[in-house]
């Protein structure tokens, strides 16, 4: 015969509960995987892009102006003065 104190049981179904997290976890994270692409976060956010200055801008009404721009030729981000 086991003698199990009431101060055990608490922990036994903690534990429980911890171990279905993580597998609910693990399941979450298969499942985003099959939606979402994965990226290299680093490589993507500074993939060529840096901010400049231009002395006219068509955004400004052809005046000067600061842009965040990337390689790729997307400009963000930008500043008329």
């Amino acid at each position: 015969m086991v003698v199990v104190s009431a101060r055990e049981i608490p922990d036994a179904q903690l534990w429980r509960e911890t171990a279905m997290y993580g597998v609910m976890e693990k399941m979450g994270s298969k499942l985003l995987k099959m939606f979402v692409p994965e990226v290299e976060a680093a490589a993507a956010a500074t993939a060529g892009c840096q901010r400049w200055t231009y002395a006219s801008c068509w955004q400004c009404g052809y005046g000067p102006c600061t842009a965040y721009c990337c390689s790729n030729g997307s400009c963000s981000n930008i500043i008329c003065f």
